[in-house]
Order: C-alpha cells, then sequence, then structure tokens
C-alpha cells in the first residue's frame, strides 16, 4: 500500500517536465522571419528519387564529409 501511496507523486514529478515542454509549444506563437519556400521540399517528377537537385547534392555532400570525419575520430582498439 505504501508502495502505491509514493508511486503516483513520483509519476506526476516525472512526467510534469514533458507536459509543460507541450504547453510551451501549444500556447507560444512561432512566427517564420522568412516564408518556407514549399516547392523546394516536394517530389519533383523525373528526377532521381523525385528529390530536388539541391537536396540531393546537399545530402551526398554532408555524407562525404562526415563519414570521414566520423572514422578520424572514432577510438581505435
Amino acid at each position: 500500500m505504501r508502495l502505491r501511496l509514493l508511486l503516483l507523486p513520483v509519476a506526476v514529478l516525472a512526467l510534469l517536465p514533458i507536459t509543460v515542454v507541450y504547453a510551451h509549444e501549444r500556447f507560444i506563437r512561432h512566427d517564420l522571419k522568412y516564408p518556407l519556400h514549399e516547392e523546394y521540399f516536394g517530389r519533383h517528377a523525373g528526377m532521381f528519387l523525385g528529390m530536388q537537385p539541391d537536396m540531393l547534392r546537399i545530402g551526398t555532400t554532408a555524407c562525404l564529409l562526415l563519414i570521414p570525419v566520423r572514422f578520424l575520430l572514432s577510438p581505435k582498439p
């Protein structure tokens, strides 16, 4: 019985920060300084995987730069 009485306050204290974060996101208005170009994120017919060419280039460049960094910085056995 004592365990049940202790479990409820512990659960409330554990879930309270999550609730506060969701409340902040719900009631604080976030306006963009510049509008997003929705067509940039859409699918493009006739392109590889339907991706916009710039997005494909950004992804490829990021992979080519991050893979060597990961292997250079990983600990050696």
